[in-house]
């Protein structure tokens, strides 16, 4: 399925800083080869860019390449996403996407069975829709219900989003789990991803084995049914 990852910073970076993007990116990548994409984030100013890799879809070239970008211009929050085409196979479906009105960005892993009936609420409330993507359904829907939303959905997901007027970092995952998360708190500022890897890989030299974890899981192959993971650090 598809991978997501991103963060929020305590203080800004240059947006042509990339030490952390590419740490998040590349363990991610095998989960979604079709397409990949971010947005980097001025959380003070409410400004969001989207840009696009050299993994990222040929139909998403009007995208400005992350390492083309000249404008210098400071950032604290990313969202980042690779992609696995199931439902909208179309440049459609390209992530992180972004609401019809620009306040809700969103990556998303999974597949949301009911996504056609929500559709259809949203519809008669007024809401247009651009895409046949379930991921507009998520965002959209998010925009009318807020965490209502969650509630109603039925499938499995990881969900992160931002709303760029609250500046609120949002993340959800399905109520059994399927959806792999997982984050990290270092001193500068909050981490997330679809594999344990990414957040290793942020900053290796402050990382620790939970040898508890460990052997809890030799002993018994149970993995996830609390918050911890093999590594101090990262929790799911």
């Amino acid at each position: 399925m598809c991978g997501i990852a991103g963060y929020i910073l305590k203080a800004p970076v240059s947006h042509q800083d990339k030490s952390y993007i590419d740490a998040l990116i590349g363990p991610i990548r095998m989960r979604g080869p079709d397409d990949e994409g971010l947005c980097l984030i001025d959380r003070e100013r409410q400004f969001v860019r989207s840009y696009r890799t050299n993994f990222t879809s040929a139909k998403m070239l009007h995208l400005t390449h992350i390492g083309d970008d000249t404008h210098r211009l400071a950032h604290d929050a990313a969202l980042i996403h690779t992609r696995y085409s199931i439902i909208d196979l179309s440049e459609g479906g390209h992530q992180p996407f972004v609401s019809q009105d620009g306040s809700i960005i969103a990556v998303f892993n999974g597949e949301i069975y009911n996504y056609i009936e929500l559709r259809e609420e949203l519809v008669a409330r007024d809401v247009r829709f651009r895409t046949s993507s379930d991921t507009e359904v998520l965002v959209e829907g998010y925009r009318v219900w807020g965490n209502a939303l969650w509630n109603k959905m039925n499938g499995f997901w990881a969900v992160a989003m931002y709303d760029v007027k609250s500046r609120a970092l949002i993340l959800s995952r399905d109520r059994i789990g399927v959806a792999p998360l997982y984050y990290r708190e270092p001193p500068r500022g909050f981490f997330f991803a679809s594999t344990i890897r990414s957040l290793v890989d942020i900053d290796p030299e402050e990382i620790s084995r939970d040898t508890d974890v460990l052997v809890g899981f030799v002993q018994t192959g149970i993995k996830d049914h609390e918050n911890t993971t093999c590594f101090r650090q990262i929790r799911s």
